[in-house]
């Protein structure tokens, strides 16, 4: 939901803000704080990305905020991004979240490694989006990525998709995914139009 995204945003601005005045005297207001590096998933939203990623992610941070990273990532059972509030609202998750293979497509691998009790992944999909050869290309490599790792993730369901089920394209979509051990159901009236799609992950 937004309110996942605006919880996730103020973390983050909370990191940023102590590895920017570490120079100043904002860190030792925590007396005696000790600090840990955090996980290296994450990386600060506006970091420079002429910076190496080791050096960005090597940084470290008073505890209590990786404690509350870790716990926050710990409880999240579902999570649902509306990807017209993540374009229009939080673009600088964009390159975290988004594949940069296609343009409307979620990295589920990377969110279920990184939320390691999430079950659910509900997606809102762009209005007017149909799925695309490199959006159904790029969304069976991730699944490949999903049945080689450990993970709890069970369904991933993509809302307002748009898909025409007597396509040979799709045709092949449903074999790949069932040889991929996926189940999958459309719902919604009709060979064309909008519909929502549930994909339950069988591994």
């Amino acid at each position: 939901t937004t309110s996942d995204f605006e919880k996730i945003d103020n973390l983050i601005q909370q990191l940023m803000m102590t590895s920017t005045n570490s120079d100043t005297n904002s860190m030792s207001i925590i007396n005696g704080a000790k600090y840990s590096q955090l996980p290296s998933v994450v990386t600060p939203s506006d970091a420079d990305p002429e910076i190496d990623d080791n050096i960005v992610n090597n940084i470290m941070y008073p505890v209590y905020i990786t404690e509350m990273f870790k716990q926050f990532v710990f409880r999240k059972e579902s999570i649902y991004i509306d990807l017209q509030g993540l374009n229009w609202h939080y673009k600088s998750f964009i390159s975290l979240l988004i594949s940069p293979k296609c343009s409307n497509l979620v990295k589920f691998s990377f969110l279920a490694s990184l939320f390691i009790n999430l079950t659910k992944i509900t997606v809102k999909m762009l209005m007017f989006d149909s799925v695309s050869k490199s959006y159904i290309a790029a969304l069976i490599e991730d699944i490949r990525k999903l049945n080689d790792m450990q993970h709890k993730l069970k369904i991933i369901k993509l809302e307002l998709i748009r898909v025409n089920v007597n396509s040979a394209k799709w045709k092949e979509f449903e074999t790949t995914m069932n040889s991929l051990n996926c189940t999958i159901n459309l719902i919604g009236k009709g060979n064309e139009g909008y519909k929502e799609l549930l994909i339950t992950l069988n591994t």
